[in-house]
């Protein structure tokens, strides 16, 4: 036999072994399901680090968030919040951690899903002259820019001026509305403490949120503005609260997006 016809069959032996090694690999090797279709979320999962993710850390309500690759629903990375008055600069009546994305979809929203996990849960003890501390988690979606904003938040007032209305989703930790805004719907999905050490799903109607508790379907918006947050508000003095916070496999579903 030639030294070419050898040659070729060792270049066809490698290439049956690689596929055969594909074939064979473990299960887990493989990435785990991710959710089906387009989503309007860029680096959803976390897997490309922070970018475009950001927080309004610069505000001394808000906290900085972090990307771990400890405690992951799929992939290798997600999104931690580490909830701890005992920070620098933490111990306030109100804080909150959390991670927002701005979108610019030429129609509104049909949903918001994703995956949120629980490691740790600790609430302050309210002492007895003062109201409990609320410690929850939370996705807002905020519209910028509709032209009909001031209408929608005061009808009677013509001359009002507010750029924004918005929707306060309560995934869990809070069994009734922390406080009011003019500009906010709530929207209670889960009025329990949240499970601890589990993913939990969630999934938002937004589209039909916002026409039924608002009256409309957003739009001539500049943006729209999600944000995925875990916080307290109300807390006593001197009193510690501490929750370890995951997110993961978050998405924004298009319109015209009729996967499931």
């Amino acid at each position: 036999m030639s030294r070419a016809l050898l040659f070729l069959l060792f270049i066809g032996l490698c290439a049956l072994a690689a596929v055969a090694l594909l074939r064979a690999a473990p299960e887990a090797m493989a990435p785990r399901e991710r959710p089906a279709g387009e989503n309007l979320l860029a680096n959803p999962g976390f897997e490309e680090g922070r970018a475009p993710w950001t927080d309004f850390s610069e505000g001394q309500l808000w906290g900085e968030f972090e990307i771990v690759d400890s405690v992951v629903r799929s992939g290798t990375k997600a999104l931690y919040l580490p909830v701890d008055s005992s920070r620098p600069r933490a111990n306030h009546a109100t804080r909150v951690f959390g991670a927002v994305q701005e979108l610019r979809p030429q129609h509104f929203p049909k949903a918001v899903t994703g995956w949120y996990r629980v490691e740790h849960w600790e609430k302050p003890e309210a002492p007895d002259d003062a109201r409990p501390a609320f410690v929850y988690l939370q996705v807002v979606v905020i519209v910028v820019g509709d032209p009909r904003a001031s209408q929608l938040v005061y009808p009677d007032r013509p001359d009002a001026s507010i750029t924004n209305y918005q929707i306060r989703y309560y995934l869990a930790g809070a069994s009734e509305p922390v406080f009011t805004m003019p500009n906010a719907k709530v929207q209670i999905v889960n009025r329990a403490e949240p499970p601890l050490r589990e993913w939990v799903r969630f999934e938002l109607p937004i589209a039909k949120d916002f026409e039924r508790l608002w009256g409309v379907t957003p739009e001539s918006y500049d943006l729209v503005r999600v944000l995925f947050e875990a916080r307290w508000d109300r807390k006593p003095r001197r009193t510690k609260v501490r929750a370890d916070v995951y997110y993961d496999d978050l998405r924004v579903t298009p319109q015209q997006d009729n996967a499931r």
